[in-house]
């Protein structure tokens, strides 16, 4: 492929060529909304986690990690949120773990919810 004239030598150039040709313009700010919009609902602590990574993918968003942990708290349910608020946490990992373990608590559930905070546990501290 060529850009303008000229040969594309590496993969950054392939994709930024790419996204120009293939990607509205739009699609940032309507990734960017979608992000700002972004709310846990009937989401696992786990999907919704997810989501706001993937929203952060497609619309190539690299934000400081301070910020990223204020999405994911803004968009919790209130009943899992109310309990963070006075803890202070290192990172969104943290967070999550925490929010999992206030949803818990909150239900009174050992359902998916459990077992999502073993598996992150397993990737967090390795298997015993």
């Amino acid at each position: 492929m060529r850009e303008e004239g000229r040969e594309i030598d590496t993969w950054t150039e392939m994709r930024r060529d790419m996204q120009k040709r293939y990607v509205p313009t739009s699609y940032s700010r309507t990734m960017r909304q979608k992000l700002q919009r972004l709310s846990q609902g009937s989401l696992t602590v786990e999907e919704y986690y997810k989501e706001i990574e993937m929203t952060l993918v497609r619309a190539n968003i690299e934000e400081q990690i301070e910020d990223t942990m204020t999405h994911f708290l803004s968009g919790l349910n209130p009943n899992i949120r109310n309990g963070l608020k006075l803890q202070k946490y290192v990172d969104i990992l943290q967070q999550m773990v925490a929010s999992i373990l206030n949803k818990a608590q909150v239900e009174k559930d050992e359902g998916p919810e459990a077992e999502a905070l073993l598996r992150i546990l397993i990737v967090v501290e390795g298997p015993n």
